[in-house]
């Protein structure tokens, strides 16, 4: 394979491209409200899956994107949501001020497997090669962003990071499969992810899991907070809530094997695993590429209350303490094990699913508890 020097990629990536911004067109005007969820939906067609050919690609947290996706949010709250959530849509709003543009790739997306998805719906369109070069882009951006931020304290913790690494490792050998007989373009493509991969075998994850560590991470911790908690209570609040529940059912162990199974099958948690658990007639339609579209709060609202089992209640006031204990107490990994195994009967495998999940998504794991308990404050 042909090795490019750095300046012979950025010519390269010049002559293809014509020097040109990758600007994708604003939303219409004034579109329906299914309209905008469809063009929500291209917007985020990387970070999850989108059934249909497009012409654009948008590529996730590029200045085209977050600009798309802030004007679709502001005419969605414009013209106010008929058939989702508005508070979820406000979550949504407020969450841009956070940090998470700063973190172009995230490791819980299968960027490259959609990509590749994507290009072949629009091979007739003749683009493949300049949609490359859009990639390779996209990549030394989110390297080139990752090592800037990392001067500013917002820097991965280890789960993130692996993940990541092991996104850009199955991506490289994705296209090392694709291209058979290989261009330069596609050398400069594979290149950029093996730079990537090289950066991240040297970086230092920060020592702690805790959200509520990074910069303005405690505001971001708590704006999630008050979302999946359905109200504004403190990370210390919802922590005393979930010991008093547990003492209160006076359950202090879960029998091995009443979790599912079938849960921890894969190598990690689906997006809306817990769903699973509950005794639920129907799943919200929501605006959170995250969570697939589906509205976790509404959906868990909707609990069958008569069916939720002391057994359930426990198994929820222990993922929302794991959470809280993990981003707000600033739990060890270790700890938070020591807490899955002895009280839901995991083994350690299991429970470090869990703890995965919990810190790709933080907040998420208070829903099951806030929405399926009695709790008063």
């Amino acid at each position: 394979m042909q090795k490019f020097t750095p300046v012979l990629l950025i010519l390269l990536l010049l002559i293809v491209t014509g020097c040109s911004d990758n600007k994708t067109p604003n939303p219409n005007p004034n579109p329906n409200e299914d309209n905008l969820i469809e063009q929500l939906q291209q917007n985020n067609a990387l970070l999850e899956k989108y059934g249909q050919q497009q012409d654009v690609i948008s590529y996730p947290f590029s200045q085209a994107y977050l600009t798309k996706r802030h004007e679709l949010y502001q005419q969605l709250k414009k013209q106010g949501v008929n058939n989702y959530s508005a508070d979820q849509l406000d979550y949504l709003i407020i969450e841009e001020r956070f940090a998470e543009r700063f973190f172009m790739w995230p490791p819980y997306a299968a960027v490259i497997s959609n990509w590749l998805t994507l290009r072949e719906r629009n091979a007739e369109l003749s683009v493949a090669e300049t949609e490359q070069v859009e990639l390779t882009q996209w990549i030394l951006l989110a390297q080139k962003t990752l090592m800037q931020r990392y001067d500013e304290k917002l820097i991965l913790d280890k789960i993130h990071l692996h993940r990541l690494q092991y996104e850009i490792k199955q991506s490289i050998s994705q296209f090392k499969r694709a291209f058979i007989n290989p261009t330069a373009v596609n050398v400069a493509l594979i290149q950029s992810l093996e730079g990537f991969a090289d950066y991240l075998s040297n970086y230092r994850a920060r020592n702690s899991l805790a959200l509520s560590q990074q910069p303005n991470g405690a505001s971001w911790y708590q704006a999630k907070l008050n979302y999946y908690g359905n109200t504004v209570k403190s990370p210390a609040q919802w922590f005393n809530a979930t010991t008093q529940t547990l003492s209160a059912l006076g359950i202090t162990v879960l029998p091995k094997g009443t979790l599912p199974a079938k849960i921890f099958h894969d190598d990690r948690l689906l997006n809306n695993w817990f769903l699973e658990l509950f005794p639920i007639t129907s799943r919200s339609k929501g605006l959170d590429w995250r969570h697939s579209y589906v509205d976790i709060v509404s959906t868990l609202s909707q609990s069958e209350q008569s069916k939720v089992t002391p057994q359930l209640h426990f198994v929820a006031a222990v993922l929302a303490q794991v959470d809280i204990g993990i981003h707000y107490q600033v739990w060890t990994q270790q700890h938070a094990r020591n807490v899955l195994q002895t009280q839901l009967g995991l083994d350690s495998i299991s429970a470090d699913k869990i703890i995965e999940y919990t810190v790709l998504y933080p907040g998420v794991l208070l829903s099951p508890f806030a929405l399926n308990s009695s709790v008063t404050f």
